[in-house]
């Protein structure tokens, strides 16, 4: 859809979701996009673009994807965006993405399931997916491993209640035998924000890793930063290899 097409008064719903792994290069991101807006309007004559930011949950794996939702609808029913944008999370943006088709609005995401499901377009025909699904990035850590000749790895991801990550842990499973690797390890690490003592619980994790395995390979699929770094500090006591 070119932007000859969009009304003369096009207004731009970004949904900021998702940010908290990569806390900065939101903010960043946010910026951006306001400086890339600015520009369009300084040299459009015919149309101009207006930014309406929206972050209902900051913890993406506290998030529930119905907020995007609620979101979504309401600033569609209020402010009468007619273009949405973000969505980090394939939950989320299926759910917009079916806001979308009820209010014709196009859908622009960020986020891709781990496999793409069947008559995506028919399903969602507002939706734009500006990334392809889990099993490329799959494939993509697969090829790395092989390169190092890595035959065991570690695979750590801190859970959630939606279980996102079973998705890309069933692609990743798939892509290392495929080189001659497996998954030596699964390291479950609970939510963040739900621990009291979080450095106790990944020192306890840890010592049950050391027993049941000889891997020092990590490969992280999900975490929040202050779980990364509390991991990263105790893989680096442990003189593991930090992926």
């Amino acid at each position: 859809m070119g932007l000859k097409l969009l009304p003369a008064r096009t207004r731009l719903l970004i949904l900021v979701l998702s940010l908290m792994v990569i806390l900065v290069q939101g903010k960043k991101r946010k910026r951006l996009w306001k400086i890339a807006v600015q520009n369009f309007n300084d040299i459009s004559r015919n149309h101009k673009l207006f930014l309406h930011f929206k972050n209902p949950q900051a913890d993406p794996l506290q998030a529930d994807p119905l907020q995007a939702a609620y979101a979504a609808q309401e600033l569609i029913k209020e402010e009468k965006v007619e273009v949405i944008i973000g969505m980090d999370k394939w939950e989320e943006a299926s759910l917009v993405a079916t806001i979308g088709n009820q209010s014709q609005v196009p859908i622009l995401s960020f986020a891709a399931p781990a496999r793409t499901p069947i008559l995506t377009s028919l399903r969602w025909p507002f939706l734009i997916r500006m990334a392809s699904d889990g099993s490329e990035q799959m494939r993509c850590i697969a090829a790395l491993v092989h390169s190092y000749n890595w035959r065991r790895v570690v695979v750590v991801y801190e859970d959630d209640v939606y279980g996102r990550e079973s998705g890309n842990l069933a692609l990743l499973t798939e892509a290392l035998q495929e080189v001659g690797s497996e998954i030596d390890y699964r390291l479950v690490l609970p939510q963040f924000s739900f621990l009291t003592d979080p450095k106790d619980v990944v020192q306890d994790e840890f010592i049950k890793l050391q027993n049941q395995t000889e891997s020092r390979v990590f490969i992280v699929l999900q975490s929040s930063l202050p779980m990364l770094t509390n991991l990263f500090g105790e893989a680096k006591k442990g003189g593991a290899r930090r992926q």
